[in-house]
């Protein structure tokens, strides 16, 4: 019975941990603005509080059996208190530095239930050796994985789309009360303990030495380190998927299952071989462009590559585990470890690297590891075998070496500048041709996503490019708008190369809403749009929907002819600027016959229910334009939907362009909202090549 309860308790705590995390961080995003800054604060604060929680556990497991119950349910009824998840409004109105209050807000709210959580799979696990006289409780480690491993996919593939947030809130705070009765439960039984089992069977077994401890340290830091690396590695060279990341991590936590359930099948010789031919792979694939050109192939080697670096790691560090003695420390140098390889990928990749390090770093030790490991073997057995492997290996780095340079004597496309931010790298590149020196261009490259580009020759580079064509949705847009005032006063959230610029004139405004720093300093530097249409601009630091409302309720309505919102390219889609609450604030700056549009195109997410449903909901006109691209005028394929209640733009699109759909009703149920959205009901499940 205890067994079971056990059981139950360590894999509830781990399913509550994994979905308390993207609930929190999305009920929080519109109050921040959908900066991603959100995402990156919540997932290192919910990593410290892992850490604290498996500090608590090493510091409880040194007491007295009595003094642990009496503690941890005191510490449990006290955390009811912290678990009214709603999020005060004077926070996000302060002058303090958005993270800082973000860290403040959750430490608040948060986390002293989520540290009592992340607590339980070690502090049983100790328990359990104590009453059932055992030296091998891993098994609960691989039991609080599955619950994670659950609680990763409930939330995108159920709740997400079920429930509301408010709904998703209070439903766990029910978990939550759940846990905490059976995490009584689990404690009452050593209250009946007079002495520790461990100190009598254990009392010879020396401390883990230092090199034991780093070994710890440096396993799980290599191992964290290298997932969210290759997830960011997918989605900014191969993939911008909704979800992708879900992939990545559930390998991860597969491994810790797989390993710590059945320590025994664990073979180093085999995953650090396959470490090896899986190198190999991923280089090919790169430098036959397959990773680009085919991305089920290239995620596929990628995710295989992951697996076996986590099944050698975590291999590694299970057949180093210590006597149950010292287990709580040992969880605690591997959520030490977990905090590093987490803090390594998302600051310092950002702070230190301007190119994907944080991902080559981590993949060269482990590489130089697993080649260590084989010659090892080799050495022993002088097998034939053993020695091919050790080939592999190395082989391997050297060719990824080789492809990695590669791009340094590639004559077709120069590096002008590149830079890493919060948001990804972003490359400008010269691409010439030889054939067609026309079409020579400098672009703006956003992970595999191209966000802008101007022509080089000086006839050219007025010409308006990529999703701003003529004849594209924007076009068509100030076209009509220009029939009825010569001047026209625009705003765009999304600055990229400032492309837009190219269809206005002197007398026009264009106000830029750009979150990146960094994206405003290369439009101005490596690009000529707006400098060139001599048009009067302002520009906008920080998230369109914030900065929009700030003026609004510092200036009033700016009576915009046009919004156009054009930050819906890739996996991280900002749904708080296309709901209810944020097309409301647009109507508010816009003229009673302006046009708001959302440029759309997205070959994994089809986001025209949604605007459709906007539309609707507000009573206003809805098109979708769909421009295939010229490659001779620089236009590449856009999808844009316009929204307005001028009632002599429909007549009109459909004079210019008979290919323009005036949408039918839309279904309610993807309206979005602050609190209700979903993606995945959005995702093209099988996307055009």
């Amino acid at each position: 019975m205890n067994k079971i309860i056990y059981a139950c308790t360590t894999f509830l705590s781990a399913f509550l941990i994994f979905i308390i995390q993207p609930v929190l961080a999305k009920s929080l995003l519109p109050s921040f603005g959908g900066s991603v800054f959100v995402w990156v604060v919540c997932m290192l604060f919910f990593q410290g509080g892992l850490l604290l929680g498996y500090t608590y556990a090493y510091l409880l497991s040194k007491q007295s059996f009595k003094l642990q119950v009496i503690v941890h349910c005191c510490m449990l009824a006290l955390s009811f208190y912290f678990i009214d998840n709603t999020l005060p409004s004077s926070l996000t109105d302060s002058q303090q530095w958005p993270p800082l209050i973000l860290m403040q807000l959750l430490t608040i709210k948060i986390l002293l239930p989520f540290a009592l959580l992340s607590s339980t799979s070690p502090l049983l696990q100790s328990w359990y050796c104590q009453i059932k006289r055992t030296d091998f409780p891993y098994y609960f480690y691989s039991i609080s994985n599955a619950g994670s491993l659950l609680g990763l996919f409930c939330f995108p593939f159920a709740l997400e789309w079920w429930l509301r947030l408010d709904q998703q809130i209070a439903g766990w705070n029910i978990l939550y009360f759940i846990f905490a009765a059976l995490c009584t439960l689990s404690a009452l039984p050593l209250l009946g303990l007079k002495s520790k089992y461990v100190e009598k069977i254990d009392t010879i077994t020396a401390a883990p030495n230092h090199k034991t401890i780093l070994l710890w340290l440096g396993l799980t830091t290599l191992s964290s380190a290298f997932m969210l690396a290759s997830t960011n590695f997918i989605l900014q060279n191969i993939i911008n998927m909704p979800l992708i990341w879900i992939l990545p991590l559930s390998l991860y936590l597969v491994t810790f299952i797989v390993t710590f359930a059945k320590p025994k099948q664990y073979n180093r010789n085999f995953w650090a071989l396959s470490i090896g031919i899986w190198i190999l792979l991923l280089a090919w694939s790169i430098h036959s462009n397959a990773i680009v050109n085919n991305f089920l192939n290239g995620v596929t080697v990628v995710l295989a590559l992951l697996y076996s670096v986590c099944m050698l790691c975590h291999g590694e560090l299970i057949q180093r585990k210590p006597s149950t003695q010292y287990l709580t420390l040992f969880y605690l140098i591997m959520s030490l470890g977990g905090v590093l390889g987490g803090l390594f990928v998302t600051l310092g990749g950002y702070w230190l690297f301007n190119d994907l390090w944080d991902f080559y770093i981590p993949f060269i030790i482990i590489a130089g590891i697993s080649t260590y490991i084989l010659y090892k073997q080799y050495a022993t057995t002088q097998h034939k075998w053993d020695l091919f492997a050790i080939s592999c290996s190395v082989l391997s780095l050297c060719a990824f070496g080789l492809v990695h340079l590669e791009p340094m004597f590639n004559n077709h496309i120069h590096l002008i500048t590149k830079t890493r931010s919060a948001y990804g790298i972003i490359r400008v590149e010269d691409v010439h041709s030889v054939t067609h020196p026309d079409n020579n261009h400098r672009r703006l490259v956003h992970g595999p996503i191209i966000h802008g580009k101007q022509f080089l020759a000086p006839f050219h580079k007025n010409i308006a490019t990529t999703y701003y064509g003529k004849k594209s949705g924007i076009g068509y847009s100030i076209h009509f708008l220009r029939k009825r005032t010569p001047s026209l006063k625009i705003a765009v959230v999304g600055l990229g190369t400032g492309t837009i610029a190219a269809l206005c004139n002197s007398k026009d405004q264009i106000d830029f809403y750009e979150i990146d720093s960094k994206m405003l300093s290369i439009s101005q530097t490596y690009f000529s749009f707006i400098q060139n249409a001599k048009v009067k601009t302002n520009f906008y630091l920080g998230d369109g929907r914030i900065e929009m409302q700030e003026i609004l309720n510092q200036l009033g309505s700016q009576q915009y002819d046009l919004i156009a919102l054009d930050a819906f390219n890739g996996d991280s889609i900002p749904f708080h600027l296309i709901t209810v609450e944020a097309l409301e604030l647009y109507r508010q700056h816009l003229k009673p016959n302006g046009i708001i549009a959302f440029h759309t195109s997205n070959k994994f997410i089809d986001l025209k229910p949604i605007t459709q449903a906007l539309a609707q909901h507000k009573s206003l006109w809805h098109f979708w334009v769909e421009t295939a691209g010229e490659l001779k005028k620089g236009t590449l394929p856009s999808t844009w939907a316009l929204l307005s209640r001028d009632p002599e733009l429909a007549p009109w699109l459909y004079k210019v362009d008979h290919s323009i759909s005036l949408s039918q009703k839309a279904k309610s149920s993807l309206l979005w909202t602050d609190k209700e959205n979903s993606m995945l009901p959005l995702i093209i499940w099988n996307p055009p090549n």
